[in-house]
């Protein structure tokens, strides 16, 4: 994983600590068959894997803190990118070629399947806002907002 993505977390984790929290509480790593499940998923609607989401969630299955949610591939989860993605697919057929992988108060975070590039979108109107190249690019962008 990215050094910065690691240094953040470990800040994120720091100050929940300091409460007497944890980032990691309810986000344990995702296991193989979570993994395979969300792989074949991705891959039922896109053609393709997520690869790089894949790697951060064997850190950490998602998150929310300090209003960025970071979503989960666990489907008990309360904020799971299954459930996520259908509510924002349903709220807007131009998203549909987006996967969504977080939320904040005002973004969505994203990766556009057709063209490999992430975004943020407004999360009132659904238009760019910023773009990235990378996923470590975007991820560092959005665990920021949190810190």
């Amino acid at each position: 994983m990215n050094k910065t993505i690691s240094e953040l977390l470990e800040k994120l984790e720091k100050n929940e600590e300091k409460y007497g929290g944890s980032i990691f509480n309810d986000n344990e790593k995702a296991n193989d068959e979570e993994i395979g499940y969300f792989n074949n998923w991705c891959k039922e609607l896109f053609k393709k894997g997520f690869l790089e989401y894949i790697e951060f969630i064997k850190i950490i299955n998602g998150f929310n803190n300090n209003g960025l949610y970071i979503y989960s591939i666990n489907k008990k989860c309360d904020y799971s990118i299954y459930e996520s993605n259908e509510t924002w697919w349903d709220a807007n057929d131009e998203l549909k070629e987006y996967i969504f992988w977080g939320d904040s108060d005002i973004s969505l975070y994203c990766k556009n399947v057709k063209n490999e590039n992430y975004y943020i979108l407004d999360k009132g109107s659904g238009s760019a806002m910023e773009e990235y190249k990378t996923f470590d690019e975007i991820m560092i962008e959005a665990l920021k907002i949190a810190l």
